[in-house]
């Protein structure tokens, strides 16, 4: 996630010629651009009222969601296509039983296959908990229930709150501890306070999932009194959590105190006991993300008895460590947390679920393998260029910008020319010879490559600041915008069809990956990422009027959003979406205009395929890179928890804020296409 990159307006400009020189690709079989998913759009439909079937009708009648996915679409499609590679990798690897002891090949074949072994999960059935299920019933007062908590952070047990080092918001150039709200087993603090009749239904069926996981365990003749309990105190922690609108906001979770300062105000809380246990060096400050909280959890830790936090941690060491034994325990686990949840009808098939397991426990040296087949040079040459001419757009529209003054417009181009861009996969890959991964113990190597993790979080404490980490592995289908580092990341697996087609027309791969450019180049300046400096740091450098007029426009969006229901009882939060939904609308603008450059330049202005204007083209493939497919209960999840809107919802509602859209397809009053220019939002 880290570097920055300064570039002159001079290599900005030059950076036209790395992509706009090409020519269009002819698919001599189709007689046509390769680009355009056609048999996915529905002709029937008029897109001037109903533009998200015209672009997807096709696909949202023929595709299949399959009953292991709670949703569907491009990203799941391209996912799956990418899962199927990694298995043939990951098989290889594990097949290859020679492999040199410690190296990458061994570790990632060695994961996948005890994750496979189920003869041995059902064998060792409760084992591999049992030991820490020994401990936690041993405990003999508060400073154990504290030694017991910082030991299972440490193993990626989430307990009570949680605690990781990343670099300080606001001095950037050092890296601090955080500790932050968390100990609840249901997605979100409104789950829990809520009393509507689906949030009062959702916690009944939380609290049969606690008795049956008690029953698993074991312990049938406590299970309903523990379910009761532990309800309760995850009622009370998640009534004293913040919402996830004002967890958006970083200066409000921002509160850095010294450690002395801390053991003051939390005293109950063994401060100095948590940090040894974990082997931390000696700290001075530390950032406190929700310091009503950890008040109020002071409060509480004195409230429960001994044999209440034994319960606790009991009960967090299950939740956690579920889907990581035996069959009884993991389909439990799914029944509520898949199918309750999500309404996910199957469980995935298992040589699907240790794929992802794997990833998640080697993310970089599974990389390692898929990179050297699944990435090409030219495909992350192209992209480049595509990104560096997203640039040039974005600063000739922040010159251009009638609400912004001169002296903002200066840092924004500042900030702007202060972009990094990560391409692909890191520089330098992460280093496993301290892990040790073997055929003994699915659930032990997992727990070694958690505390893995967390050690070589916490040992950054007082070193220089890692500028070649990632925050995503290459085989990651997604993107992302880090504000630390004023950054852009790609992982190499996103460089693929419908994102991106190095064979495809310019309007269709505009409409794709150069939006997700946009997007991303955007989140520096949405309404959180706007707050961060040119070099990372949280920052204002806004006027007081520009920022006013910036919010006023953000405020407009927000209402926009507001006001598209999902369900009779429930609408998008245009809060809680603002970043994503600023972040689509500009970065869709911009590749729109990046794209009228390269037509221009390719003299293919007027080139029409399969009917399709190249405008018309790169709308049509803006909106099936989101089409998508729900369960009621994950759509209901997603808008109540999800800073992104809904798939359907991005197809369109970027759109008809464009009046290049209106053009393209001749949209007029009186269309459901149609929004008023005094509705629309136009902010970057």
């Amino acid at each position: 996630m880290k570097k920055k990159l300064t570039m002159s307006a001079l290599l900005l400009s030059s950076a036209f010629a790395g992509l706009y020189a090409g020519t269009p690709v002819i698919d001599s079989k189709k007689g046509s651009l390769i680009g355009v998913d056609a048999v996915s759009m529905d002709r029937t439909a008029n897109p001037r009222n109903d533009f998200y079937n015209y672009a997807n009708g096709g696909w949202m009648k023929t595709s299949k969601m399959p009953d292991s996915e709670s949703k569907w679409g491009s990203f799941n499609e391209l996912a799956e296509k990418n899962r199927e590679l990694l298995k043939k990798i990951i098989e290889d690897a594990a097949a290859d039983k020679a492999a040199p002891k410690g190296s990458i090949k061994q570790k990632v074949g060695d994961y996948y296959s005890v994750a496979m072994d189920t003869v041995k999960l059902e064998q060792q059935g409760m084992k591999p908990i049992e030991a820490e299920l020994k401990k936690i019933s041993e405990l003999k007062d508060f400073s154990d229930v504290i030694k017991q908590i910082a030991s299972m952070h440490s193993r990626g047990i989430g307990s009570l709150f949680s605690f990781g080092v990343q670099q300080d918001l606001k001095k950037n150039d050092e890296y601090i501890s955080y500790l932050m709200q968390g100990g609840l087993g249901l997605p979100d603090r409104d789950y829990y306070t809520k009393n509507d009749s689906s949030s009062v239904a959702l916690l009944a069926e939380y609290r049969k999932h606690i008795i049956s996981m008690f029953k698993l365990a074991g312990k049938a003749e406590i299970a309903e009194a523990a379910a009761k309990k532990l309800i309760s105190f995850e009622t009370q922690l998640a009534e004293v959590s913040m919402t996830k609108v004002e967890l958006r906001d970083d200066e409000k979770s921002y509160h850095k105190f010294s450690i002395a300062e801390l053991n003051s105000m939390y005293p109950v809380l063994k401060w100095d006991l948590y940090f040894t246990s974990l082997g931390l060096k000696a700290q001075t400050n530390i950032i406190v993300c929700q310091p009503d909280f950890f008040k109020n959890l002071n409060g509480l830790a004195t409230a429960q008895s001994l044999e209440d936090w034994k319960l606790y941690l009991t009960w967090s060491l299950l939740n956690e460590s579920a889907d990581k034994l035996s069959s009884a325990f993991e389909k439990q686990n799914f029944s509520f947390y898949g199918t309750v949840l999500e309404g996910t009808k199957v469980m995935r098939p298992r040589w699907k679920r240790m794929i992802g397991s794997t990833n998640g426990a080697l993310g970089e040296a599974v990389g390692q393998l898929y990179v050297a087949k699944a990435f090409s040079p030219a495909s992350k040459a192209r992209v480049k260029a595509m990104v560096d001419n997203l640039m040039v757009v974005y600063r000739e529209r922040i010159q251009q910008l009638d609400w912004m003054g001169d002296s903002t417009k200066t840092r924004a181009l500042e900030k702007l020319g202060s972009f990094t861009l990560k391409l692909g996969y890191p520089d330098k890959w992460k280093d496993y010879t301290t892990l040790n991964i073997s055929r003994e113990s699915f659930f032990q190597n997992y727990y070694n490559a958690q505390h893995y993790e967390f050690l070589l979080n916490i040992v950054k404490l007082g070193q220089p600041i890692d500028r070649n980490e990632w925050g995503m592995s290459p085989q990651t289908v997604n993107a992302y915008y880090n504000p630390l580092m004023n950054e852009i990341v790609f992982p190499a697996a996103i460089m693929q069809p419908p994102f991106f087609n190095p064979e495809a027309d310019d309007a269709v791969n505009y409409g794709g990956i150069g939006a997700v450019i946009g997007h991303e180049i955007t989140h520096g300046f949405d309404d959180q990422g706007s707050k961060f400096d040119a070099t990372g740091n949280l920052k204002d450098w806004w006027t007081e009027q520009d920022r006013e007029r910036f919010n006023a426009k953000t405020a407009k969006m927000v209402k926009q959003f507001n006001d598209i229901k999902v369900f009779d009882d429930l609408s998008v939060n245009g809060e809680l979406t603002l970043g994503e939904n600023i972040a689509d609308l500009g970065g869709l603008t911009m590749s729109y205009l990046a794209l009228q450059k390269s037509l221009k330049v390719n003299n293919t202005a007027a080139l029409v395929i399969d009917g399709l204007t190249p405008e018309q083209r790169f709308f049509v493939g803006w909106a099936q890179v989101w089409r998508s497919k729900f369960r009621p209960e994950a759509l209901r999840q997603q808008v109540l928890t999800n800073p992104h809107s809904p798939g359907d919802i991005r197809a369109v509602a970027p759109p008809t804020n464009m009046p290049d859209f209106y053009k393209a397809f001749g949209v007029k009053e009186g269309d459901k296409m149609f929004r008023s220019e005094t509705d629309r939002v136009k902010v970057w």
